[in-house]
């Protein structure tokens, strides 16, 4: 959790005590902005993720770092789930008629309870300001969809990683069900804006066009749809696109200039374009990428070397070359 004062810096969740505190004494400066994670409960195990931000990797984190490998030992800390108290909702609530804005991430904030508590009690708490949620689309239904059309200024960011097959193995869940998320969420009255955020990884690069595809068909079918934005990549380097050959990348680079430059902001897609045109990993340090793949593809019902075949002829030169 971040607090953002009028005049000042953060504060994260270790001193949330005595920012209460503060405020009861009217000794605290004027809260303006709040970025929060109520927890790490999510519903999906995508996987460029892990333990820390989903409740759905524990059990395959626990797994995986039995083995040998060591180049996930990041996410030890964080096989358990971490939630803030039951009673946060309520004292945060006090702070929101002088909120600007607040901005909640996960984990998945719309399978977290606390954080659908809170987003009930939102709108007779006094709060004007801008809501924005980033959601990874898949519980856009029934009572989530009740709470979400009470609420005032409502923003959603949709993460979507990919197209049909490719998103399906990035995520493990059917890329109808986002769709139809993204339908639903265009479709509520109270709704500002909707976005969908693209996180690159050495897994989707090929499929970008087509996604770039995909999202300039939503774009003239929702009014409310801004269109997706290309500034989020994998930080873990096992998965990054350098573990892709750098002449692959820059094919990508080609067809994406030819056919959507015009499309999309040109400070966006140049930031695109660096990441995709970054020099190669040396084939020695492209083996964490190739045991991570194989052992998310056991995760899944789709193999991704069916999905991209290039990426099957890739692992098939690593291990003749690396075997020899």
């Amino acid at each position: 959790m971040n607090l953002e004062w009028e005049n000042q810096g953060r504060v994260g969740l270790d001193g949330w005590m005595g920012v209460i505190n503060s405020y009861k004494n009217n000794k605290a400066p004027k809260l303006q902005y709040l970025d929060i994670s109520f927890s790490n409960t999510c519903n999906l195990n995508c996987v460029m993720c892990s333990s820390e931000y989903s409740t759905s990797w524990i059990r395959h984190d626990s797994e995986f770092l039995k083995g040998q490998a060591d180049f996930r030992k990041e996410v030890q800390p964080f096989l358990h789930k971490t939630q803030v108290e039951k009673n946060f909702s309520t004292q945060l609530l006090e702070f929101s008629p002088q909120l600007q804005r607040i901005i909640i991430k996960g984990g998945e904030p719309l399978a977290d309870p606390n954080c659908l508590d809170f987003l009930d009690q939102l709108p007779g708490s006094g709060f004007s300001g801008d809501l924005w949620i980033t959601t990874n689309g898949t519980l856009l239904q029934d009572k989530v969809l009740e709470v979400l059309s009470r609420l005032k200024s409502l923003n959603l960011t949709l993460s979507i990683d990919g197209v049909e097959q490719v998103y399906e193995w990035i995520r493990g869940v059917a890329f109808s069900r986002v769709a139809e998320g993204l339908r639903k969420a265009c479709e509520l009255n109270n709704i500002k804006m909707v976005k969908v955020a693209f996180t690159a990884s050495a897994y989707n690069l090929w499929n970008i066009p087509s996604f770039m595809s995909w999202d300039q068909q939503m774009k003239g079918k929702y009014k409310k749809y801004e269109g997706a934005s290309f500034i989020n990549y994998v930080y873990q380097d096992y998965i990054r696109g350098q573990n892709i050959p750098r002449q692959d990348r820059l094919q990508v680079i080609e067809k994406i200039d030819k056919y959507f430059a015009d499309l999309y902001q040109p400070e966006e897609l140049k930031n695109l374009f660096v990441y995709l045109g970054k020099a190669e990993y040396p084939i020695e340090k492209r083996c964490p990428f190739f045991q991570w793949t194989d052992f998310c593809n056991k995760m899944r019902d789709l193999d991704i070397y069916d999905c991209e075949p290039r990426l099957r002829e890739l692992r098939e030169e690593f291990f003749a070359t690396t075997e020899k």
